[in-house]
């Protein structure tokens, strides 16, 4: 079971913690999200640690439709502590994901002297570079479904499901493996990782504390695949999510994908 976030004054807090921090070095950020729809002239935020104008900050968010710039791309805003890094505008999507309402698979990546990269199920989706771009490390709680001001026009509708950081850039085989359904922890290692089950409001591997603010459980992404299981979650009329055809149950986690490129995780 995802989470839902109703746009209006749903949202999840993680407390201030040192794992929250995005080095100044290689990091990736990723998990699943679900729109319910795009409509309006404002923004949608999912994830945001600090205001856009912050120093340092990191927002995450889909213009709407009808929000007059960018409309229904995936934009991220960051700066540090000293103001350097990508003010709005500065990495924007040219596809139009906000025009969905299926499950999507969202990365972003830093790589090298300050390259920003943005992956959308597996496929790069906006980049941008920085070398004078530092860490982003916050002294106050990250917010998923909202900004972290809670402006009442900058909350986010839909689900998000298993979201994690870690503190290297993951490969493409490794991006394409997440978009294909295989669940953070087939990845080492997660700095931290917000599984999103149900009610279940709690982080894996810290552990950091996860405060529910009106977020409710809906189904999980269909075809997810968990580590050292035979979990192969199938809710009633989804099919399993893009490059997984089935999984045999075993403690080596035997895929059948699409790609046969890609490279069967080993569980750490």
């Amino acid at each position: 079971m995802a989470w839902h976030f109703d746009e209006t004054n749903d949202e999840v807090q993680i407390t201030d913690h040192a794992a929250l921090t995005l080095p100044d070095a290689d990091w990736t950020i990723a998990g699943w999200l679900k729109l319910d729809d795009n409509v309006g002239n404002i923004f949608q935020y999912f994830l945001s640690w600090g205001t856009t104008s912050a120093q340092p900050n990191i927002n995450w968010f889909f213009p709407e439709t009808d929000a007059g710039l960018d409309n229904d791309q995936l934009k991220l805003v960051m700066l540090d502590s000293d103001g350097d890094g990508f003010p709005a505008g500065a990495i924007v999507g040219a596809s139009s994901p906000g025009l969905r309402t299926d499950w999507m698979h969202l990365a972003v990546v830093r790589t090298g002297a300050g390259v920003i990269t943005q992956y959308i199920d597996g496929a790069a989706d906006g980049t941008a570079t920085d070398a004078t771009f530092d860490a982003v490390n916050r002294a106050g709680n990250f917010h998923f479904g909202c900004r972290s001001d809670f402006s009442a026009t900058r909350y986010f509708g839909g689900d998000l499901a298993e979201w994690a950081k870690w503190d290297r850039a993951l490969s493409a085989d490794e991006l394409l493996g997440l978009a294909a359904g295989f669940t953070p922890d087939h990845y080492p290692t997660p700095a931290w990782h917000v599984p999103m089950w149900g009610n279940q409001y709690h982080e894996l591997r810290v552990p950091l504390t996860v405060t529910n603010d009106g977020s409710t459980a809906i189904d999980h992404p269909g075809g997810l695949i968990y580590p050292s299981r035979s979990t192969l979650f199938l809710p009633t009329g989804e099919a399993p999510a893009p490059g997984v055809d089935e999984l045999f149950a075993a403690n080596q986690l035997q895929g059948v994908l699409h790609n046969p490129a890609l490279p069967v995780p080993v569980p750490y």
